[in-house]
C-alpha cells in the first residue's frame, strides 16, 4: 500500500468557505448566471455547476440553490479552486420589455457563500522511497512560487467577489 504523504499540506485555504454576500434585490437571473460563467472562463477556470435545486414553500415562494465550482490548473503541482454557493429566496416574476421580450426576474434575498483554496498534487510522492522527504524538499524549493500563487488566487477571488457585488447592486435588472 502506498504511504500517505503527511509532511506537506494537500491544500491551502485562502478564503474560508462561507465568505458571505447577502442582499435583498431583484435580479435578472439569466444575466447573473452568464456573468459568473463568463468571468470564470475569462480568468481561465473550468466552470462546473455541481448542484441545482428548487424548494417550494407552502406559502407560495421558493428557494433556489446552486453550487458552482471553478477549477484552474495553475501548473503541474497546483490547482486553484473557487467554490460558490447561491441560495435565493423569493418569487419569480415576469417583466415585459419595450421590445416585446419577456424576461424572468427573481425578487428576494440572494445569499452567496464563497471559498477559495489551492489544491496540491502530492500523490506524485506517494509510494516512493523517501516520498515524505522528497515532498518536503520540493515544497521548500518552490516556496516563492507557492507564495506568488497564494497572492494570485487571493486577488482573483476578491475580484470575483467584487464582480458579484457589482452585479447584485449596480447592474440593471434586465438587459435591453
Amino acid at each position: 500500500m502506498a504511504e500517505k504523504i503527511t509532511s506537506v499540506e494537500e491544500g491551502v485555504t485562502l478564503v474560508e468557505y462561507g465568505y458571505k454576500i447577502k442582499i435583498k434585490t431583484t435580479t435578472y437571473f439569466d444575466h447573473l448566471y452568464k456573468e459568473v460563467f463568463f468571468w470564470l472562463n475569462h480568468h481561465g477556470y473550468q466552470w462546473k455547476e455541481l448542484s441545482y435545486g428548487v424548494i417550494d414553500f407552502p406559502n407560495g415562494g421558493n428557494r433556489m440553490e446552486l453550487l458552482w465550482q471553478g477549477v484552474k490548473k495553475e501548473d503541474d503541482y497546483s490547482t486553484f479552486i473557487i467554490d460558490c454557493h447561491l441560495a435565493a429566496d423569493g418569487a419569480d416574476s415576469k417583466k415585459k420589455l419595450d421590445n416585446g421580450k419577456e424576461v424572468k426576474l427573481r425578487t428576494g434575498t440572494h445569499e452567496f457563500r464563497i471559498g477559495a483554496y489551492i489544491k496540491k498534487d502530492i500523490s506524485v510522492w506517494e509510494g516512493k522511497l523517501f516520498g515524505q522527504q522528497q515532498a518536503k524538499l520540493y515544497e521548500m524549493l518552490i516556496r516563492d512560487r507557492l507564495e506568488e500563487q497564494k497572492t494570485q488566487l487571493y486577488v482573483e477571488v476578491h475580484k470575483f467577489i467584487d464582480v458579484l457585488k457589482t452585479i447584485l447592486k449596480y447592474y440593471p435588472e434586465v438587459e435591453k
